[in-house]
């Protein structure tokens, strides 16, 4: 039987006068509606953090997580760089797209491929296009990740003021969030690679 689940159960049954305070708690937090209104939500929020029974709730359920082994005994490691993120970044870096010296880069690569100006500058206008994109793009995904992982950081420090959440833990969560949010970057890493790729055919190793 899952935790909440027995939380319901337990207080439904019937108990004695002296009992009663210590099931309100429970009974606020099982009642807590998702589609209520935000001030209504306001206000049992701050009726359930004033119980003078709140902290006994919290006390019990840090050691129902304790005996259960919830807790994140070890910290968790550091994940080891993504190659396939590695070798598109140094692709991108090479061609001219990311990097301090990415002019450099470029003009290096136009200066090997012949002395053609026109080509040259249709070249370097259609691949500036594509570096304005990709930064414009990783911009709004860079806003997006922290604005969401910030929301998720947040919404869960509130939680732990009603049931153990350790830092630890928020920053596993972090962390998984980071994980899922770097597919999206290398997606657009994939895609900046093949566009630059065929314009690179298109104008200089088809000479």
């Amino acid at each position: 039987m899952s935790c909440s689940r027995a939380i319901l159960s337990f207080s439904q049954l019937s108990f004695s006068p002296s009992i009663t305070p210590y099931l309100s708690v429970p009974q606020n937090l099982m009642s807590l509606n998702t589609e209520q209104g935000m001030d209504e939500a306001q206000e049992r929020k701050h009726r359930l953090n004033m119980h003078r029974m709140k902290n006994a709730l919290f006390q019990v359920l840090c050691e129902i997580k304790e005996k259960s082994a919830l807790s994140q005994r070890n910290p968790p490691e550091d994940d080891p760089p993504d190659p396939q993120q590695l070798r598109l970044d140094r692709m991108l870096e090479s061609e001219g797209v990311i990097g301090n010296d990415a002019d450099a880069q470029l003009e290096g690569q136009l200066a090997a491929t012949g002395d053609n100006t026109a080509e040259h500058g249709d070249y370097r206008a259609k691949l500036n296009q594509i570096r304005g994109i990709y930064h414009a793009e990783l911009e709004k995904y860079n806003n997006a990740c922290q604005e969401f992982t910030q929301h998720v950081q947040n919404l869960l420090r509130e939680q732990s003021r009603t049931r153990p959440i350790s830092q630890r833990e928020i920053q596993r969560t972090i962390t998984i969030i980071s994980r899922r949010f770097n597919q999206i970057q290398l997606q657009l890493k994939q895609s900046t690679c093949e566009a630059v790729m065929i314009l690179r055919s298109r104008f200089l190793d088809a000479r």
